[in-house]
């Protein structure tokens, strides 16, 4: 089975460092893509945006050398995150889908 995402895009913000309960070092950051494409001879452009994590080195990479608008290569996975409402909160389960990087290449 195979797990890949390739983006390429610009940084929507400065990405945002922690260290974890365990002690591993975690930043996450969203990053932009465009898409250009053209529909009844007018060219369209559709913006997505990706959730970026990452963990240990490159966690400590990313914080130190990426800022808001900078370009860069992402490569890793898919993963999906569910968790519970909190007290007060309508029941819905909550859920969200980001990319676990394992390389990050700066432009």
């Amino acid at each position: 089975m195979l797990n890949r995402v390739e983006l390429l895009g610009y940084l929507g913000g400065d990405p945002n460092y922690r260290v974890a309960r365990n002690g591993l070092p975690v930043s996450n950051f969203r990053l932009a893509t465009t898409e250009t494409y053209t529909q009844n001879g007018e060219i369209q452009e559709h913006t997505e945006w990706h959730t970026i994590l990452c963990f240990g080195k490159l966690a400590e990479l990313v914080r130190d050398r990426l800022k808001t608008g900078n370009k860069v290569y992402v490569e890793g996975a898919l993963r999906t995150r569910k968790w519970d409402p909190a007290p007060g909160d309508p029941e819905v389960e909550r859920k969200v889908t980001e990319i676990r990087a394992n390389k990050v290449i700066f432009f």
